[in-house]
């Protein structure tokens, strides 16, 4: 296949995964009298399909310049797949229980929305088997290719199989569907095997780091910084709906609609080599910021709380002049505070960063006080060896002009 086709091809199903999301959105918002499991559609629900799209995007993007790369395709069947579950979701809730018989077809639109969304699994599972170069870790990796397929086929043969309850019952059914008798524990053994299919590939991910050289690293780098970011996302959120945080459920759906297309943002920008080797500076400051934002935050809650006890202790009530004093020690304690943690995690992650940093700073308070020029040439090349570590290092100095 030419370039052009592919890129033709692949822009193509960028516009048919955009279709598909905007007129599931139409059929969301319309839900005029929510019911069952149909609830009006929220914000981080609508920034769900801005979610799917970018893979569609991503996925042309790396089809149409590395057309010979399976993931750019693969991506693009996940925006296309993601697109048709929301919209068979959406035009079975609409057609069946927001306007009753309102839309032909939409019994068997709803019992194709139930096993439509098993093959995505298998698709992310496989991207994650290719990464970076599109081709297996070796042959032997072939047998999880084919698991994970095949798990997918597992939950989709006990659905197919409830065709004759197509209808409102298979939208309204929170767990068990009712009229299935065992297919429904049959779906649930064949669900945990799909899931459990993933970790395959995702062990595939860290044997290729571990046999990884240069450029391929700083490509699973990229995938990894992702995929943690989206695993502290999802950790943060768990933790809200275990305190029963209000608006958990709001948050939850905005923060994923966000952080999600980091996956692949990060796999496009390794594809294509893309600013490849800036993942460390973004892992760096990532870090940083993000210790950063969680200690002010628990200085910030620490203080108010231990503040208004003080004054109600004096008062009898409360005062804003807790949140006034806290504000202003959390914007005193910024910058030293910043500075300390980009240290110890310098010293903890980036050890060479950090000991060149240290080499320097010793260096410069020597410069101050030394006045022997041959001195502070020997010491200018030991500088140079322990931070840049070259393979030759020469000093060349300019004579000195003679005036007449």
């Amino acid at each position: 296949m030419s370039a052009r086709t592919a890129a033709w091809l692949a822009w193509s199903l960028v516009c048919l995964s955009a279709l598909g999301n905007a007129l599931a959105l139409l059929l969301g918002l319309s839900r005029i009298n929510p019911v069952a499991d149909a609830p009006p559609i929220a914000a981080g629900e609508a920034l769900q399909y801005v979610t799917q799209l970018s893979y569609a995007v991503v996925g042309a993007l790396i089809a149409s310049r590395r057309p010979k790369n399976p993931i750019g395709w693969i991506f693009c069947a996940l925006g296309i797949l993601s697109a048709l579950v929301s919209l068979t979701y959406e035009y079975a809730v609409y057609g069946l229980l927001t306007n009753s018989h309102s839309l032909a077809g939409a019994a068997a639109v709803g019992w194709l929305s139930q096993w439509i969304w098993a093959p995505t699994v298998g698709l992310w599972a496989l991207s994650m088997l290719l990464f970076p170069s599109g081709e297996l870790p070796s042959r032997r990796w072939r047998w999880v290719s084919w698991s994970v397929m095949g798990a997918s086929a597992l939950v989709v043969a006990p659905v197919l199989l409830m065709w004759p309850l197509r209808g409102p019952v298979l939208l309204e059914a929170s767990g068990a569907i009712p009229g299935a008798g065992s297919l429904n524990m049959v779906v649930d053994i064949a669900v945990a095997i799909l899931l459990a299919s993933v970790l395959p590939p995702a062990a595939s991910l860290i044997v290729r780091y571990r046999g990884a050289h240069g450029e391929e690293r700083q490509q699973l780098k990229w995938l990894a910084y992702a995929a943690v970011l989206v695993l502290l996302v999802w950790t943060g959120i768990s933790i809200l709906e275990f305190l029963d945080v209000p608006l958990t459920v709001g948050i939850a759906g905005v923060a994923f609609a966000l952080v999600l297309p980091a996956i692949p943002i990060a796999a496009a920008v390794a594809i294509l080599r893309y600013r490849l080797y800036d993942i460390d500076l973004i892992i760096r400051r990532t870090l940083v910021y993000g210790a950063l934002t969680a200690t002010l935050a628990g200085v910030y809650l620490a203080g108010i709380v231990s503040l208004q006890a003080v004054l109600r202790a004096f008062t009898g009530q409360g005062s804003s002049l807790a949140v006034v004093a806290t504000t202003l020690g959390i914007a005193a304690l910024f910058r030293p505070l910043r500075r300390r943690i980009q240290r110890g995690i310098d010293h903890r992650f980036f050890r060479r960063k950090y000991d060149a940093a240290r080499t320097l700073q010793a260096y410069s308070a020597h410069l101050r006080d030394e006045v022997d020029l041959e001195i502070l040439n020997g010491k200018l090349i030991g500088v140079v060896k322990e931070t840049v570590q070259p393979a030759h290092v020469s000093l060349w100095l300019r004579p000195p002009e003679h005036r007449t």
